[in-house]
């Protein structure tokens, strides 16, 4: 996974077409990882805070070509 500061994260939890099915939004605030790549700096939409967040599956990169 490659992103720039800026970018967002959208997290979706869950199954498909199953209830309990969430997705949650995240502005990359700073990238620990070299050329991009995680762990990421994270201020979720919610107001929660992540100093070290990890995407896993079901995680996806919203370019903002900033």
């Amino acid at each position: 996974m490659q992103a720039d500061t800026g970018d967002w994260l959208v997290v979706e939890t869950g199954r498909p077409g199953k209830p309990g099915r969430e997705r949650r939004y995240g502005q990359i605030v700073d990238i620990l990882g070299p050329d991009g790549s995680p762990p990421y700096v994270v201020s979720w939409i919610d107001g929660e805070y992540s100093p070290m967040f990890l995407p896993g599956t079901g995680t996806r990169v919203l370019r903002t070509g900033a």
